[in-house]
């Protein structure tokens, strides 16, 4: 379980902000779906 109010990582590079045109030109891989 995490915890919501640790601060994130310094060195932590994953992208929080995204807009129209990277969304449409990422491609995502294929939903699974089930248990």
């Amino acid at each position: 379980m995490t915890n919501a109010t640790q601060p994130k990582a310094a060195n932590d590079n994953r992208r929080t902000e995204y807009n129209a045109e990277d969304l449409l030109q990422t491609e995502f891989p294929p939903l699974k779906m089930g248990c």
